[in-house]
C-alpha cells in the first residue's frame, strides 16, 4: 500500500544538487513529500539536519528532523522523509545540513513556488 501512494506522487523541477547529499521533492495533490539524501561513497555517518519552511499570506510553517545517521551498505537510501500539507502555501524552502565528526559538511537547499 505504501509503494502506492508514494508512486502517485509527482516530481517537482530538478534543481541541481551537491554531490554527497541532496534533497528530492514530489508533490501529489495539497501533499509535499521530501526526502534528504547522501552518496553512500561519501558518507559511512554523521549527523544531519532537514528543515522545511513553507510560507503563504505572511505566514511560516516549519518542520524539522535532525538525528544521527550510519550508512549500511552500498544502496542510497533516504535519511529522512516527510510529508507536509502544502494547503495554499506559495513558496517551499527546504535544506539539508549534513556533518560528521571530523568536520566534514555538505549543505543542499531547495527554494521554489509551489504550484498547485
Amino acid at each position: 500500500m505504501r509503494m502506492l501512494l508514494l508512486a502517485a506522487f509527482v516530481a517537482l523541477p530538478a534543481h541541481a544538487h551537491a554531490e554527497q547529499c541532496w534533497i528530492e521533492v514530489a508533490r501529489q495533490d495539497a501533499l509535499v513529500l521530501v526526502e534528504a539524501f547522501v552518496d553512500p561513497d561519501a558518507w559511512s555517518r554523521g549527523q544531519y539536519s532537514l528543515r522545511v519552511d513553507l510560507t503563504a499570506n505572511g505566514n511560516r510553517s516549519t518542520s524539522l528532523q535532525s538525528g544521527d545517521f550510519t550508512v549500511r551498505g552500498m544502496a542510497v537510501s533516504p535519511l529522512s522523509r516527510m510529508q507536509l500539507y502544502s494547503g495554499n502555501a506559495a513558496e517551499l524552502n527546504v535544506r539539508l545540513t549534513v556533518s560528521d565528526a571530523t568536520g566534514r559538511s555538505c549543505e543542499d537547499e531547495i527554494v521554489q513556488p509551489v504550484s498547485k
